[in-house]
C-alpha cells in the first residue's frame, strides 16, 4: 500500500513539475519573474506559519 501511494506521489509531482516548467517556458521575462517572486512569498509565509504554530504548540 505504502510502495502504492508514493508511487502515485511521484507521478503527481512529475506532472506538476512539467506543468510549472512548461508554464513558466510560455511566459515574458517580467511574468517570469513575478511568477518566481509569487512563489518564494508563497513558500516563506507557509514555512513561517508552520514554525509559528510549532512553536505555540511547545509547553512553556
Amino acid at each position: 500500500m505504502l510502495n502504492k501511494l508514493l508511487c502515485v506521489m511521484a507521478a503527481t509531482v512529475a506532472v506538476n513539475t512539467i506543468f510549472v516548467f512548461s508554464l513558466l517556458a510560455s511566459l515574458d521575462e517580467g511574468q517570469r519573474a513575478m511568477f518566481v517572486f509569487a512563489t518564494v512569498v508563497l513558500a516563506g509565509g507557509l514555512f513561517f506559519s508552520v514554525r509559528t504554530m510549532r512553536r505555540l504548540n511547545k509547553p512553556n
